[in-house]
């Protein structure tokens, strides 16, 4: 029945219906042919072979050789369901349920204000200031709930994509793309890394192609000549307290209104801005270490040539690899401030749970990418080793070697969350055995020996 299905299915969807992208993405990660027919909305959605497989006439709408299936949700774990071993729907029993919990909060509390706020810009409904006012609110306290969850997660569940992210995502992919100007998208840092995050997946970016961010809001074509009434602040739209016909005047019933209006009472004093928060840096004094050119230092460590093309295979090629070892040297002799710089071990202090060799790089991967405000600051490696236990396992422990501006750890430890999972140890580099350690470890690269076990992987911290 899997292969039968796989080989028919029709999804039926109008050109930039939303709700269709998330069982697109589900079909690209199981692997799963769907064709999409071309759908008329204006005519298809009331013909009578139609109506026949959904009495509702409302698509994305998906046709099997055992019927239809209606609803996108439905559709999307239709062909979620349709392979286990990618695991959309999560690993565990729970997992599924947190699954089926955030694809219907993408469905309630995203997708209803979406529609309301896209669809009139792109001309499939009819504008009203009130419905694009409530769409606004809604989605921003949607947006404060994910951000919130996120503040620590990779994913929305576990450690990998799965339904519940492809439904968000889809949700927000228009939203970003039409509305969500680069100020209101710094109020949800982690609802960014989180999107970046998932549309630069290949299957993903293999439904929706490239992603460029709102530069300046969409309005629709209503709104544009007269306005909103909600809380952002893009021109003619939905200014702050700005009146219907804010463009051109009118009656305006907010502050501010246009022409017509009546004066208003001076509006309050603006409550003061809030305390710029301290750089936890902002202490470190000053270094002959500039961290960038010590990075670029690095990227251009000596390119080797490991082993030469075979001259009898026209498609071979000659193989190179860094010695980012080599650099170090001259890092120490004439970069390195022994009195206010510092270099550091970092090892997770929980190694033997680290069972699933992507569980553990994701793990890594999020230590990385919430380092942010360490960045100008450090520069590092983190390598993900193989250690064999017995009987084909493995455990996979996490092993660092970082170089730091100033002489203590605490600054780091306040901009990011997770090293607090980490054990920190300060290397000297007058002890050349110690030294010695510190360059194998930030010297070396996925393949090599690191600390006496293969490298499976690294990511640098930088």
């Amino acid at each position: 029945l899997q292969r039968k299905a796989m080989s028919s299915l029709k999804l039926y969807a109008f050109q930039g219906d939303f709700h269709a992208l998330k069982c697109r993405i589900a079909a690209q990660y199981n692997g799963i042919a769907v064709d999409m027919p071309k759908f008329d909305r204006s005519k298809d959605a009331t013909a009578k072979w139609f109506l026949e497989k959904n009495p509702l006439g409302k698509t994305p709408l998906l046709d099997t050789p055992d019927g239809a299936v209606f609803e996108s949700n439905a559709i999307a774990r239709y062909i979620a369901r349709m392979r286990s071993d990618t695991e959309l729907m999560g690993r565990s029993f729970f997992e599924r349920a947190l699954v089926d919990s955030w694809m219907d909060f993408a469905q309630q509390e995203l997708e209803v204000a979406v529609t309301q706020w896209i669809y009139p810009i792109q001309g499939y409904l009819e504008y009203s200031a009130d419905a694009e006012e409530q769409a606004e609110e809604d989605v921003a306290e949607a947006l404060s709930v994910l951000n919130a969850h996120l503040k620590y997660r990779t994913f929305l569940v576990g450690d990998a994509v799965t339904l519940a992210d492809i439904c968000v995502v889809s949700a927000l992919l228009y939203p970003m793309k039409f509305v969500l100007t680069e100020k209101v998208r710094a109020e949800y840092p982690h609802v960014m890394r989180w999107f970046l995050t998932c549309v630069n997946q290949p299957e993903i970016a293999s439904v929706v192609g490239d992603v460029p961010l709102c530069a300046e809001r969409m309005f629709a074509p209503g709104a544009s000549a007269k306005g909103g009434k909600g809380k952002g602040k893009g021109k003619g739209g939905k200014g702050k307290g700005g009146g219907k016909q804010q463009q051109q005047g009118g009656k305006g019933k907010g502050k501010g209104g246009g022409k017509g209006g009546k004066a208003k009472a001076a509006a309050p004093a603006p409550a003061p801005a809030p305390e710029k928060p301290v750089d936890p840096f902002a202490g470190v004094g000053k270094s002959n270490l500039n961290m960038e050119v010590f990075k670029r230092m690095v990227a251009n460590a000596p390119n080797n040539l490991i082993r030469a093309k075979d001259p009898e295979d026209s498609d071979d090629e000659d193989e190179y690899k860094r010695d980012y070892a080599a650099v170090m040297p001259k890092f120490f002799a004439e970069m390195y401030d022994h009195a206010k710089d510092s270099v550091w071990i970092i090892k997770y202090k929980h190694q033997h749970e680290n069972t699933v060799d992507f569980m553990t790089s994701n793990l890594v991967r999020g230590l990385t990418q919430r380092a942010e405000g360490a960045r100008k600051y450090c520069f590092g490696v983190f390598h993900i080793l193989k250690q064999p236990q017995g009987d084909d396992k493995f455990i996979f422990p996490i092993v660092g070697a970082v170089v730091l501006r100033g002489t203590s750890f605490d600054p780091f430890r306040e901009v990011s969350v997770d090293i607090a999972e980490y054990d920190v140890e300060r290397i000297d580099p007058a002890d050349e055995a110690a030294k010695a350690r510190f360059v194998s470890i930030f010297g070396g690269q996925a393949g090599d020996q690191v600390e006496g076990l293969e490298s499976m992987d690294c990511k640098w911290l930088k």
